[in-house]
């Protein structure tokens, strides 16, 4: 009888059968790895992200579609009608004690449409640049980043609103109608567009810009210091040669997409930073040259909201931007002391050339075209000098 079932278990009905399974087993298991290895390389940022910098025409599509292309053309077309229109509007409409005020906002956003110039030049290059950071996992805190985008998005609408409200068939709306009424419901539709719009591209894009620089820069700064914390955790007795080049190694590949994003970003995030500090500037301008109680409420929304979103914007670069040079010195510093603890108990003198070239790696610290060095310390200059060039152009007839 046991004979009898080991033939069955054996003969090649069941044998087939098996194959047959084991291979349709295989099949599904290779196309759901495919299926989430192909999930995962899609966003190698934040999807939200992703997404808003897609619409913008910072990213290309691998799908070169019309929806794709008409996105982009009628963004490019809304930043220069915002341009523009801005520029009308202090024209016609700007008082001539406002001027010096008014210069600094009108600064900002010719800015944002060569900020945006400049990222759609080198957008291959930011297309290369996520390619290569897709291997670089991802921080904890990065889906947080999804919902500053979702802020920076609703907020426009918000305040929109809040102003539209206010403006409704006063002397300042007819500024964004033209002169006209906004009585009829074509006019008020119109409106109320601009506003959102004013909004969208000042500071809106800048933001968003600033979001991905800032999330780029967070997650090579957890990854150096995931390698610190694998130094600190490694005993002096396995922090041998090729532990010590396999974390050299992966810092790096960290270093290259460093020298990426300089590259990339040099001179839009050093425009932002201007144009940030500009509009610090005027809003700042505004409250010493004019009576908080007698200005209407929309200009109230637009001065608080302008200053304190271009003051946060260029802190934040700076702040994270400035704790990658401070978190590389703490890998050199972490690894000599592993390295020096080895050498006294192992003497191990043939790997002093590994720990001379980490000690004497030169610092790298992003900058703005070698103007800005993006430092914590540059915070404090930077609240120093807007107070005092402020007050001076004020001051000057």
């Amino acid at each position: 009888m046991k004979g009898f079932l080991r033939n069955r278990r054996n003969s090649p009905s069941n044998v087939s059968y098996f194959n047959t399974g084991k291979k349709l087993q295989n099949k599904i298991q290779l196309k759901l790895c495919t299926r989430a290895a192909r999930l995962k390389g899609k966003f190698p940022i934040p999807k939200l992200l992703h997404s808003v910098l897609h619409w913008t025409s910072l990213i290309e599509s691998s799908k070169n579609t019309i929806w794709n292309r008409t996105t982009s053309v009628i963004f490019g077309i809304l930043l220069h009608f915002a341009c523009f229109n801005v520029w009308y509007i202090a024209e016609t409409h700007f008082q001539a004690k406002l001027i010096k005020v008014g210069l600094s906002y009108l600064i900002s956003y010719s800015l944002t449409v060569v900020i945006w110039y400049t990222t759609i030049y080198k957008r291959k290059h930011l297309k290369n640049l996520l390619e290569n950071i897709k291997d670089i996992k991802s921080f904890p805190g990065e889906k947080i980043i999804n919902l500053f985008v979702s802020l920076l998005c609703t907020i426009p609408i918000a305040l929109s609103t809040v102003e539209a409200s206010s403006l409704n068939n006063s002397k300042e709306g007819k500024m964004y109608t033209y002169g006209n009424n906004t009585g009829n419901d074509l006019m008020n539709v119109l409106f109320y567009m601009q506003i959102i719009l004013y909004y969208v591209i000042y500071p809106t894009y800048t933001n968003i810009m600033a979001l991905l620089y800032g999330t780029l820069c967070l997650r090579c700064f957890v990854h150096i210091n995931v390698l610190s914390t694998e130094v600190v955790h490694c005993s002096p007795k396995t922090f041998g040669l090729p532990k010590q080049l396999d974390i050299l190694k992966r810092k790096a590949k960290i270093k290259e997409i460093l020298i990426i994003i300089q590259d990339l970003f040099s001179l839009p995030i050093l425009l932002i930073i201007i144009s940030n500090a500009a509009m610090c500037g005027s809003a700042t301008g505004y409250l010493l040259t004019e009576s908080w109680n007698e200005t209407f409420m929309a200009m109230k929304i637009e001065v608080a909201y302008y200053g304190i979103n271009a003051f946060v914007c260029v802190v934040s670069i700076l702040w994270v931007a400035g704790a990658l040079p401070i978190e590389m010195n703490k890998f050199k510093e972490t690894f000599h002391s592993k390295t020096h603890s080895r050498l006294l108990y192992y003497h191990t003198k043939d790997e002093l050339y590994l720990k001379r070239e980490v000690v004497n790696e030169p610092d790298f610290v992003l900058t703005g075209c070698e103007i800005i060095s993006y430092k914590r310390s540059t915070v404090l200059a930077f609240v120093g000098t807007l107070l005092t060039y402020t007050v001076l152009v004020i001051s000057i007839d």
